[in-house]
């Protein structure tokens, strides 16, 4: 199985020279590696053999074959919710990608997923992020696909979640308000939550979020939080509990100090690190998920259970 890759230049990397882009946006391969890529032939702009220097401009498309490269250990043990001739719904533990990028591409819910099953192609209809476990669903033909990306099937989709917080929240919480670019972080593709104003401005570049929150459970000084996602954003339970005062536990970007990350990603995280994290992973567990079936127009209501290194953050016998 090689990994051939395609993308899309769009701005900032309009203007750039192919191998600039290659080796900042790419960084599994280092630049002289990528140079050698390029020599060979396995790099191709608009279906040409590309040149090193070659600059890019809007909505050239960059083809490439990549070599095997060594890819981080991940968790094997995914289980399988539901399975028919449309669809697959996948219990995903946590560190473990859901579909190729950066330094994975083997080692990932995707590549697993085809090797068990023996198919060629598979179509996620939702994902989670790689330290978030829980429920994926896979759509398993073109058309089931086609018709699960429908918006009025996506608006009809339910999808909660556990989280086990830090902080205390006494009562359910509908959030409302705006997603915007994070420029206060040094954290490039961070992301922040702006309550909805009285006056109704809205920031510039903003996308409109909503979350629906409800305590389960408190031990200490951590909470176990059940949210509805009223929208699909990109980090907005993460971000938006953030914004509240209910740091995730576990959360490197969204936590309590957003230098973990640094850290995390040089690997120089400190024993202080670690207790200040709880978890080695965010706990964040995709738990519930309603759909309509995209053949039959089924109800499917598919559970998951909290993961038991959540589990005893909050023992089942504390109070809300």
């Amino acid at each position: 199985m090689k990994r051939c890759a395609q993308t899309t230049i769009h701005p900032p990397w309009t203007g750039r020279a192919l191998l600039d882009m290659l080796g900042e946006r790419f960084t599994y391969l280092q630049r002289d590696a990528w140079l050698r890529l390029i020599d060979s032939g396995s790099v191709r702009i608009n279906g040409l053999q590309a040149e090193p220097l070659q600059t890019l401009g809007a909505g050239d498309r960059v083809d490439f074959t990549v070599p095997e490269v060594a890819e981080p250990t991940v968790a094997t043990e995914y289980r399988l919710l539901y399975a028919d001739e449309a669809l697959l719904a996948v219990d995903k533990p946590a560190d473990l990608p859901c579909h190729p990028g950066g330094k994975f591409f083997r080692h990932t819910l995707w590549a697993f997923l085809r090797r068990d099953l023996g198919v060629d192609k598979l179509y996620f209809v939702n994902r989670l992020d790689r330290e978030t476990s829980g429920i994926v669903l896979v759509a398993r033909t073109p058309l089931a696909a086609r018709v699960c990306g429908k918006p009025t099937r996506r608006l009809a989709m339910v999808k909660e979640y556990l989280a086990v917080v830090e902080g205390h929240l006494a009562a359910p919480l509908h959030a409302r308000g705006w997603m915007v670019d994070d420029t206060t972080s040094v954290l490039r593709k961070k992301q922040r939550f702006l309550a909805e104003r009285p006056d109704g401005a809205v920031p510039d570049g903003a996308v409109w979020a909503e979350t629906w929150f409800e305590p389960v459970r408190q031990a200490g000084a951590l909470m176990l939080l059940r949210a509805r996602l009223g929208t699909g954003r990109t980090h907005q339970i993460r971000a938006t509990l953030l914004a509240l005062g209910l740091p995730l536990v576990g959360d490197k970007v969204y936590g309590r100090d957003e230098t973990l990350y640094i850290r995390f990603i040089e690997k120089t995280l400190s024993e202080a690190d670690r207790r200040t994290l709880r978890l080695d992973r965010q706990a964040l567990h995709s738990c519930h998920l309603r759909v309509l079936h995209p053949l039959t127009d089924a109800v499917l209501d598919i559970e998951s259970p909290l993961p038991a290194e959540l589990a005893a953050l909050v023992p089942a016998q504390a109070s809300v």
